[in-house]
């Protein structure tokens, strides 16, 4: 092995960010579901209803956190609540 492999993989330890990194998750799979709630729920008689519901769902996901969730019906609701006051 040479040096530079072994100054990478020995005794250093972790940039302290990296975990910090990993916990996160890919962001299109956060917003590819704000995407899908907004124009589901864009549609509905009910914005707010359907946004529970399609929260709903996330919860009955195990592959969901809790942070994720939080982030998917707030960004969506601000995002609806835009829409439906013409704001741009």
């Amino acid at each position: 092995m040479n040096w530079h492999a072994r100054c990478r993989t020995e005794g250093l330890p972790r940039p302290a960010f990296a975990a910090h990194l990993m916990s996160h998750p890919p962001p299109d799979k956060v917003q590819d579901a704000i995407r899908d709630c907004v124009a589901s729920c864009q549609r509905a008689t009910e914005p707010l209803t359907c946004i529970a519901e399609f929260v709903g769902e996330l919860r009955n996901d195990p592959t969901w956190s809790e942070a994720e969730i939080v982030q998917v019906q707030t960004t969506a609701t601000r995002v609806l609540a835009r829409l439906l006051r013409g704001d741009d």
